[in-house]
């Protein structure tokens, strides 16, 4: 008895993870104390500014597979909310999209932007 009913808590508790594993992150994720992002959305209630780095990941929607990942990278001003642009593919090419952004991490990066390019 005690067998069968440590196997049915067992199968229990690995659905009861697995649902937890596989739902949609509802919150936005907290990359560092102040700064979080959530789908192509970052915001960042500091004051300093945050470098955000992460994954991109692309599909290539007429085959339905995955085409490659991309990385992110992108400064965040203090106070500031932003949406982040990433590109899959060529500029005309509109056959590549994101699909989502693995968020890495954000780190301090107060340092002035240098050169023509910013």
């Amino acid at each position: 008895m005690r067998h069968k009913l440590g196997f049915g808590v067992g199968v229990a508790a690995l659905v009861a993870g697995t649902v937890g594993v596989l739902a949609p992150q509802a919150a936005a994720q907290e990359l560092a104390p102040g700064v979080s992002c959530e789908g192509f959305v970052c915001r960042n209630d500091t004051d300093d500014t945050y470098r955000v780095e992460g994954v991109a990941s692309c599909s290539d929607w007429y085959e339905r597979r995955m085409t490659g990942q991309v990385p992110v990278r992108e400064r965040i001003r203090p106070h500031t909310t932003v949406t982040i642009s990433v590109s899959c593919g060529r500029p005309d090419d509109v056959t590549e999209e994101v699909l989502w952004i693995d968020y890495r991490g954000a780190v301090v990066d107060n340092t002035p932007r240098t050169g023509s390019a910013g």
